[in-house]
């Protein structure tokens, strides 16, 4: 081979190795400049549910089920974001004609609703809370030989009655906690309440978020149009049901006339106004802000058990319901009034022999 073919084909085979290392070069630059200009969406989701909390989950319930005697909280649940890592919460809220303006915590200016009661500060409880807490609980317990590293939650063997059962981590978030609800301590008095969420993606360790959900504000759903409907179906299933079991029980309506808003009761019938030998009362609370349907569920429950306990003896008996709002200085019965800012409603059931 001729020494001009030979450095001829060295020429050839470095530019070639050049042109090579360029066309690499572009193409390492091209992928680091794609991870440094690629552009993360991060989806917007929407507030499906502002109201009470559910029962918790050291309860025999489930957290589907909405717990209306809940007059210390507010609840709210939102549609999921797909790829989401997680989402922040906030709450606005106007207390004596001020607005708060956007804030990651309620001011419990009292105290009521902050674990130490030291900065009054109350802050959302969500599936990262909960998380951390569950992963506290779970270390604590792993040195304890009678809970062996598991977390342990009221339920109920196969004949209803109350039972611990264990669950690992996983377990225990996937059964009793949701990535798309969060609850806050608050006053449930004549401060309106406004709610937002936004979802967020992790990016090389960083919180890149989307834009925040329509802000939902906090509605009554108890109203003078639900209340004869809350009444009437409690008074119905209660009086079925104690027609079969207790025969000799009657559950009376003595209403007389429309539900009156301004004094917050049923004009001429109240748990103080009558003439009855009472052998048996029984209590209990419920917020303007949970459903009807639940209330309704709640309290039918409660009165059949009263009655069931109060019926031992099979005697000729009567039952008499009462609902109240209670405000600052509604009467409570014997002549005592509430002194307090809470709104929320208030029940008797009278058993009268």
């Amino acid at each position: 081979m001729q020494p001009e073919t030979i450095g001829k084909m060295k020429k050839k085979f470095i530019c070639t190795i050049l042109a090579l290392t360029v066309a690499l070069t572009s193409v390492s630059f091209a992928s680091a400049a794609t991870k440094t200009t690629r552009k993360v969406t991060v989806g917007t989701p929407q507030i499906t549910y502002v109201g009470v909390g559910y029962y918790p989950y050291n309860t025999m319930k489930n957290i589907t089920t909405e717990a209306p005697y809940d007059t210390g909280g507010m609840t709210i649940d939102w549609s999921a974001v797909k790829g989401a890592s997680g989402y922040q919460q906030q709450i606005n809220y106007k207390r004596d004609g001020k607005w708060s303006g956007w804030k990651n915590y309620y001011y419990d200016k009292d105290g009521n609703f902050t674990f130490d009661g030291s900065s009054k500060r109350c802050y959302f409880v969500n599936y990262a809370t909960q998380l951390k807490d569950a992963k506290a609980e779970l270390k604590r317990n792993a040195k304890s030989y009678t809970k062996k590293g598991n977390l342990w939650r009221l339920g109920k063997d196969k004949d209803g009655n109350p039972l611990y059962e264990k669950y690992t981590l996983n377990q225990f978030m996937k059964k009793f906690c949701s990535k798309t609800r969060a609850e806050i301590g608050l006053y449930q008095d004549d401060t309106v309440y406004k709610f937002r969420v936004r979802a967020y993606k992790m990016v090389n360790g960083k919180r890149v978020y989307g834009k925040w959900s329509a802000a939902v504000a906090a509605k009554e759903k108890i109203t003078t149009e639900t209340m004869d409907y809350i009444f009437e179906s409690v008074q119905k299933n209660v009086s079925a049901w104690a027609k079969k079991n207790y025969p000799n029980f009657e559950v009376r309506d003595e209403r007389e006339g429309a539900w009156d808003e301004a004094t917050g009761e049923y004009p001429g019938y109240t748990p103080e106004g009558g003439t009855y030998y009472i052998t048996g009362s029984q209590r209990d609370y419920f917020s303007r802000y949970a459903s009807p349907e639940s209330v309704i569920k709640y309290l039918t429950e409660s009165y059949e058990n009263y009655i069931k306990e109060v019926s031992a003896g099979g005697g000729n008996e009567s039952a008499y319901l009462f609902i109240r709002k209670m405000r600052n200085g509604s009467p409570e019965g014997l002549g005592s009034a509430y002194d307090g800012d809470k709104i929320f409603f208030k029940t008797w059931i009278l058993v009268c022999s």
